[in-house]
């Protein structure tokens, strides 16, 4: 229904989004000399919404102003002035497997190319060690990462083209109504919470927070926490509720300090 209710205007916000760079506005359809940047910024179910996001509970609680999982948003360390920039409307675009042109509503162009960076194979790191003696030593480089990202997947002209992203949909269109919806999800899991084929709806050179919101997005992981992880058994226990409410008036407490420090 959003959409529809779009169709109208996109190509003018296509205009205006000019493929990342600054578009000119033409009112009466004469250039003005005045070139402006698209920016947007609205409560989190509508943001996620139309950027074609799994709702703000998803694991990736930052989209669209990062790249966080869930876990890490716990330790309101991040800096709110230079954290919640790290996502582009390209970015959204690759990752639900839409190359931008389409999701522009553009010509084909002759050659097109574009690379999903969720897509590619992600594995554990492994230490290299030797024996020595009855034990073993680890000759990897220091502090290693946890995961190491070995490719990513691309898409061209080269590389299957349209045809190859209409069989992926035509794949998932097969299956039956429980088993899409697994895959679906599948999909969005690995991808950040973008899902299949599902574009942001209005391009956009920046995605703006206000610190109210930086800190409440950090906040809502934090009571959800409180309210549904260490407090649900607690709650059976006498005194749990109490001690619940307690720690919610506390964390409460120190975001509003650490907001009046920022």
């Amino acid at each position: 229904m959003l959409e529809a209710r779009l169709r109208g205007i996109q190509p003018d916000i296509a205009r205006l989004y000019n493929n990342g760079n600054p578009g000119e506005l033409m009112p009466d359809g004469q250039p003005s000399g005045i070139f402006v940047e698209l920016g947007q910024t609205a409560d989190k179910p509508f943001e996620r919404k139309v950027n074609g996001l799994l709702s703000h509970n998803a694991i990736f609680f930052g989209q669209p102003l990062c790249d966080c999982h869930e876990s890490d948003i716990y330790n309101l360390t991040f800096c709110k002035k230079t954290h919640y920039h790290q996502i582009t409307y390209e970015d959204m675009c690759h990752r639900a497997h839409v190359p931008t042109w389409q999701a522009l509503h553009q010509p084909e162009p002759r050659k097109w190319s574009f690379t999903c960076d969720c897509c590619g194979e992600v594995r554990a790191y492994v230490s290299e060690v030797h024996g020595e003696g009855i034990g073993t030593a680890y000759v990897g480089p220091p502090n290693p990462p946890p995961r190491t990202r070995l490719s990513a997947q691309t898409f061209s002209t080269e590389n299957g083209g349209k045809e190859k992203l209409i069989n992926e949909q035509a794949r998932i269109n097969k299956l039956s109504p429980d088993d899409r919806e697994k895959e679906l999800k599948k999909h969005a899991d690995k991808h950040k919470s973008q899902k299949f084929n599902c574009p942001p709806l209005i391009p956009c050179h920046h995605y703006l927070w206000d610190p109210m919101h930086a800190v409440h997005n950090e906040l809502n992981v934090i009571l959800d926490e409180v309210s549904a992880g260490p407090g649900v058994g607690g709650r059976r226990r006498g005194g749990g509720r109490q001690d619940c409410g307690g720690a919610r008036t506390r964390v409460l407490a120190r975001t509003a300090a650490a907001a009046d420090d920022h």
